[in-house]
């Protein structure tokens, strides 16, 4: 947006109550649907279920935590959802897309 000119800093509102989509929510959707072999549902790949159920089982980063302790609910967030991907034994690396999603993060704040 901001590339079209448009200024997102002034005509862009974010509720501090939306959940955010880590990096790892979208290697979950990845590794949920390679888990179920045939029986794929055809998902987008975006994360959007994995962060569904963090928000529905009251786990889920808002916005406004990015304010209030964020590293550390990061940290834990990710930890789970490691724990789910190794139990899952699904291979990943989420290095670069981490990163990139840090820099989108410090450029909301």
């Amino acid at each position: 947006m901001a590339a079209s000119g448009h200024d997102i800093t002034k005509q862009l509102y974010i509720s501090k109550k939306a959940h955010l989509i880590l990096p790892t929510h979208r290697v979950l959707d990845a590794a949920y649907e390679a888990s179920k072999g045939s029986g794929k549902i055809g998902t987008t790949g975006k994360g959007i279920g994995p962060t569904y159920t963090d928000k529905i089982s009251r786990n889920g980063i808002r916005v406004g935590d990015l304010l209030h302790n964020f590293d550390e609910k990061y940290a834990v967030a990710k930890a789970k959802h490691e724990a789910i991907l190794r139990s899952l034994n699904y291979q990943y690396d989420i290095t670069e897309i981490e990163a990139q999603w840090m820099d989108a993060l410090n450029y909301l704040k």
